[in-house]
């Protein structure tokens, strides 16, 4: 299976994080001073940024791929649809008359009659989501994937479940980082560097989707 070069450069991110940030060997006794319990919390949050910036990266580019097309041959795809049907905008029927009853209500208007206008505002509407996203739990990746056409039962749910425990963790790391350094919520560098492989590794089923997508489209 041919990967994408955003997900080569994303293993190639996570790499190097491993390099600058985590021990070059792992202790039997996971007894780490506080400069490595600070550098494995610091990779844990990379990590999820790096994984964070792909899905965001390659959602985007899929869309702007599909608006593209559109404009060029008029013919809409099954990027296009989703979008539109996962826009949050009301289906409205159209109006009895292509003309305003006021003049005031010609920009309004044109939502209700041009298709153009209905697919711009639903990609508008997938960009404001994607620019605002912060996370890779379930809630943001349903909202960054089912809207470009990827179909939910496509989506491993194993992988779900490892990005919204990971999803977590970066919560409690960034937000509680002072309680990493008691025995009660240890963090260790050799989990850690597992726990990323095994996500890295599994992202790989998304990007086959997201490739899918782009040859749909091509």
């Amino acid at each position: 299976m041919a990967y994408s070069n955003r997900y080569k450069a994303l293993i190639v991110a996570i790499s190097q994080l491993q390099k600058d940030l985590l021990p070059g060997y792992f202790k039997k006794n996971a007894n780490y001073s506080r400069e490595y319990i600070t550098r494995t919390i610091a990779y844990h949050i990379l990590v999820h940024a790096e994984i964070e910036s792909y899905f965001e990266n390659r959602a985007w580019d899929i869309a702007l791929t599909a608006i593209q097309k559109w404009k060029t041959t008029n013919k809409a795809n099954r990027i296009i649809l989703a979008l539109i049907a996962f826009s949050g905008r009301t289906m409205e029927k159209p109006p009895d008359s292509i003309i305003p009853d006021q003049p005031s209500q010609s920009d309004r208007w044109d939502e209700k009659i041009r298709l153009n206008k209905k697919v711009s505002l639903a990609v508008g509407d997938f960009f404001h989501v994607v620019h605002n996203n912060h996370g890779i739990k379930e809630t943001n990746l349903i909202h960054l994937l089912l809207p470009i056409g990827v179909n939910a039962d496509e989506i491993d749910t194993v992988l779900i479940a490892d990005l919204n425990s990971y999803g977590e963790s970066r919560g409690k790391f960034a937000h509680n980082t002072s309680q990493v350094y008691s025995a009660t919520m240890q963090i260790d560098p050799k989990e850690e560097l597992e726990k990323a492989k095994k996500l890295i590794k599994n992202i790989a089923s998304i990007d086959k989707l997201f490739n899918n997508l782009i040859l749909e489209i091509k």
